[in-house]
């Protein structure tokens, strides 16, 4: 297992998926490419993927403290996740492989 970085919430979902972000933070410009135009990655991200950051140089490349602070008050928090596999490496941003849940209890948090 590698640990990566990562903003979610408590179910894991990230700040871009789950619509958090209005369309002044877009996650598809110069300053956050998407990961088709992020440079080592060059391509979509799949279905079992997740976007995060390598190191916390990567993290504040892409949000600042503000950005963090207000995003914490809306339930989404920089955390250190365990992937299975770190499956491509941009300039900006890691794509990687979340370990599969083995029981419904694990997946309700119980």
């Amino acid at each position: 297992m590698k640990t990566i970085f990562r903003v979610e919430n408590k179910h894991g979902g990230g700040c871009y998926t789950s619509g958090h972000f209005d369309e002044d933070f877009e996650h598809n410009n110069s300053e956050h490419p998407s990961p088709f135009n992020d440079i080592g990655i060059e391509r979509p991200v799949f279905r079992e993927e997740i976007c995060g950051f390598i190191d916390m140089k990567q993290v504040y490349n892409w949000f600042t403290q503000d950005e963090l602070y207000i995003m914490e008050k809306d339930g989404y928090f920089l955390k250190e996740v365990e992937v299975e596999k770190i499956t491509a490496i941009g300039q900006m941003q890691i794509l990687a492989i979340k370990p599969k849940k083995d029981s419904i209890a694990e997946v309700l948090n119980w």
